[in-house]
């Protein structure tokens, strides 16, 4: 998953991510985006108002 990761990262521009800030996978790919300079866009806490709303919905 790493190299797929990196592989992604190595060919764009920008990373748009959606990440709760735990260890794993996505943190790696976070990380080594960083590392390289990547623009990051992390749609966590739009991801969570949403979900949220949709919850509230029911």
């Amino acid at each position: 998953m790493n190299t797929r990761n990196e592989w992604m990262v190595d060919h764009s521009d920008r990373l748009l991510a959606l990440w709760d800030g735990s260890q794993g996978g996505t943190a790696n790919c976070v990380r080594y985006a960083r590392g390289l300079g990547r623009p990051i866009d992390n749609l966590w806490s739009e991801w969570e108002k949403f979900t949220d709303a949709l919850h509230a919905a029911d």
